[in-house]
């Protein structure tokens, strides 16, 4: 008699994921919100009128988007890390029951 142990899931793929969110995207949307930041504060010292006040303010928008995005990419990324997290102990705790039924005489 066989008994199915098999648990789906690469788990060097899937904490990859996790840093890839926590590392990559998180810096990248910090970096774009600074950056949009800046261009806002470049905007207000230079520019006057309608279309200063609109581009500054369409700037503050984008870079509270980024923000905002960073924030999510870090709630994903802890997501996905305690989803591995719990892939991992599941993976060990079928090699155990594997391990136990092997020694009870199961194969």
């Amino acid at each position: 008699m066989s008994i199915e142990t098999r648990i789906d899931g690469n788990l060097a793929d899937i904490f990859h994921l996790a840093s890839w969110l926590r590392n990559t995207l998180v810096n990248t949307y910090e970096s774009a919100a600074d950056d949009f930041s800046t261009m806002g504060k470049i905007v207000s010292r230079n520019w006057k009128g309608e279309t200063a006040d609109a581009a500054a303010e369409w700037t503050e928008r984008a870079a509270r988007s980024c923000r905002e995005m960073t924030d999510e990419a870090r709630r994903c990324a802890i997501a996905v890390e305690a989803f591995a997290e719990t892939l991992q102990k599941l993976h060990a705790e079928a090699e155990d029951c594997v391990a136990t039924l092997l020694l009870g005489g199961l194969s």
